[in-house]
């Protein structure tokens, strides 16, 4: 596997793991959404086309400009979806246990 899909898997699946975790939390009564911008997403039923198309855009600008770029250090471009992969990936597991803890 290529540097470019081992990025866009670890950005889709962190993206992924946050949304389902979030959505099974809306799910019960005890928890709520806290980012004012999500809940507007929530509210205006846009938040799986904003998830998709950020997923998709994201990938495939990062792919198309390190594919396209033939400077050395062109791989520091990866960093962003990675770096954004992992903290999406971190906010599904605090919402794991938040799950666990109002069961």
């Amino acid at each position: 596997m290529d540097k470019e899909h081992f990025v866009v898997g670890v950005f889709a699946a962190g993206v992924a793991v946050d949304h389902a975790t979030t959505l099974m939390g809306l799910m019960t009564e005890k928890l709520v959404e806290l980012n004012p911008f999500t809940n507007q997403l929530i509210n205006t039923r846009l938040w799986l086309i904003f998830e998709v198309l950020l997923v998709g855009a994201l990938s495939y600008a990062t792919t198309s400009i390190y594919s396209k770029w033939r400077h050395p250090g062109k791989w520091t471009i990866l960093i962003i979806p990675v770096f954004i992969g992992i903290a999406r990936l971190c906010a599904g597991i605090n919402n794991i246990i938040l799950l666990f803890r109002a069961i």
